[in-house]
């Protein structure tokens, strides 16, 4: 991790006599690491000879993760415009999609626990957007409907404390995702290390696969808190549905087709050699499709018709339009290579179409209830901590027990109830919070596939177009799952869009600072560095 390292104040040849109190700094901090690692040593022993060995495991990454970079003085790259903060999302966000697999709790929950550690960072970077960008105006408004309409919902009905106060932290997650990107940044350097961690991901996944396919039984012992997977792939009728070293298809679905896009723009913006990107994407395509998840390598596919299509042809109105009638053909063929037996079933599932299995389709029941709660409180909602939430199913569930949810066999198993994203927030905030979050969302994508298409230098168009594929990918999930809003799936995807609108506003900078000084006598403008 030599490229976390700070860079030295001294000059060049010439090397810096610490002072005394550095010296005293330097002899005091191994004492200390020490220290930790004895005590650590001894919690974990304690833990394996309780018979948590597992828990020992999982404990002691994060613990090995610290000494790493307190030894290697990573934490100096922690600061706004560094690339600490890039790091740790990224790196954890990978890791415990691995060590969830063959951990009995889960960990995904710690992406969560930086995001929040990094939260002063993040507000950071929304106030330099709002304060630059009437779009990150606009968008605080929207994102302020909706928790003044959840909070006040919450106020009007039938306030449960806890439930209302978990559930509104659990929505902040959403901007601190998106403003952490304005506080992060990447240099050419490290941009080359996250193109070979993506091709690492790729192969441990194949042999995760490989792995899966020649010994099920042992697969299973080992990825203990991975899902049950049953049935056939939908995608390749010959394979079962796989999950490879991730806990869950849906997981490794969704991590290929981020990484399978992203190699796309990378070989349409020039970068890399041309075969090993190819044969990057050919495999990350393979892992998508073994998946048997249709929803993520729908999503994927369509990303990538999209980048093809925005590299090809040049910006205008007339492209727009052609552009959104390729989504709408593309989509008419995948799902009519689906069969019209799946395209009605699933449409079933979401409530799109009538069923006579109705009460078998947890997530369609979710949705009809969620518009009805909506349009019975209007215009306000349920509140926040009551429907289809984390806080609903953990601390109030009055209002799924007034619906009747008692009766579903699916609800007294605590199955299915975080199945869905759009259903939470119309419920719980109404048409007007829930509208707002979904005009939010349709901004953040129009506005990067905008800039993705019509940005003209290669290092901003290469990160705007990363940023396009982000927002894509983060969109088309929410429509079947609560990925929207967690860290642990969309944290890196929602993390480009800011690091692209930094990257383009130092462009304007220093294209402002190399201008001549104009006649009147003004300044002109000073690149603006990140302190």
């Amino acid at each position: 991790m030599k490229w976390f390292k700070k860079k030295s104040a001294a000059q060049p040849g010439v090397p810096a006599a610490p002072s005394q109190g550095a010296r005293r700094k330097r002899s005091g901090a191994p004492v200390a690491l020490v220290i930790l690692l004895v005590l650590s040593t001894v919690f974990f022993s304690l833990l394996v000879g309780v018979g948590g060995g597992i828990f020992a495991v999982a404990a002691l990454l994060p613990v090995a993760l610290f000494f790493v970079m307190a030894m290697t003085g990573s934490f100096s790259s922690f600061h706004f415009g560094g690339e600490g903060a890039f790091w740790a999302i990224f790196l954890s966000v990978v890791g415990t999609a691995f060590l969830d697999t063959i951990s009995p709790v889960h960990t995904r929950g710690l992406v969560t626990v930086i995001l929040m550690l990094l939260s002063f960072m993040a507000a950071r970077g929304l106030r330099v957007f709002i304060g630059e960008s009437s779009m990150g105006k606009a968008m605080v408004l929207l994102i302020g409907v909706f928790f003044i309409t959840g909070l006040a919902g919450a106020i009007h009905s039938h306030p449960h404390l806890r439930a209302t106060l978990y559930q509104a932290a659990y929505n902040l997650k959403l901007p601190l995702m998106i403003g952490l990107g304005f506080a992060v940044t990447l240099g050419d350097r490290s941009l080359r290390r996250f193109w070979r961690v993506q091709q690492a991901v790729l192969f441990i996944s194949v042999l995760g696969c490989l792995f899966q396919l020649a010994s099920p039984h042992l697969y299973h012992m080992v990825a203990r808190g991975g899902a049950n997977l049953g049935g056939a792939n939908p995608l390749i009728p010959f394979l079962p549905l796989m999950a490879g070293p991730f806990s869950h298809p849906g997981v490794m679905a969704f991590t290929a087709s981020l990484f399978f896009c992203l190699f796309v723009v990378r070989q349409l913006c020039g970068d890399g050699n041309r075969w090993e990107n190819y044969f990057t994407m050919a495999g990350f395509l393979g892992i998508m499709l073994i998946s048997g998840e249709r929803q993520e390598t729908f999503d994927g596919l369509i990303a990538a018709l999209i980048l093809v299509f925005i590299s090809r042809v040049r910006y205008s109105i007339r492209a727009m339009v052609a552009v959104s009638l390729l989504v709408v053909v593309a989509a008419a063929t995948l799902l009519a290579a689906l069969g019209e037996d799946r395209v009605t079933r699933m449409a079933a599932e979401h409530g799109l179409a009538p069923s006579t299995h109705a009460l078998e389709m947890p997530r369609a029941i979710m949705y009809n209830d969620a518009f009805y709660l909506a349009r019975r409180e209007f215009p306000l909602g349920t509140g926040f901590g009551t429907y289809g939430g984390d806080a609903s199913k953990n601390f109030d569930r009055s209002v799924y027990e007034s619906l009747g949810y008692h009766r579903y066999w699916w609800y007294r198993a605590d199955l299915y109830l975080l199945d869905t994203y759009w259903p939470n927030l119309f419920a719980e905030s109404g048409f007007l919070g829930g509208g707002a979050v979904l005009l939010f969302a349709m901004m953040m994508l129009g506005y990067a596939l905008y800039q993705a298409w019509r940005v003209t230098d290669p290092g901003a168009r290469l990160w705007w177009r990363m940023a396009l594929v982000g927002q894509l990918l983060a969109f088309g999930s929410a429509l079947t799952g609560p990925s929207y809003g967690d860290p642990s799936t969309v944290g890196v995807p929602f993390l480009f869009f800011g690091m692209a609108y930094m990257r383009a506003r130092q462009l304007r900078l220093a294209q402002g600072a190399a201008a001549p000084a104009p006649s009147n006598g003004t300044v002109a403008a000073v690149p603006m560095r990140f302190a």
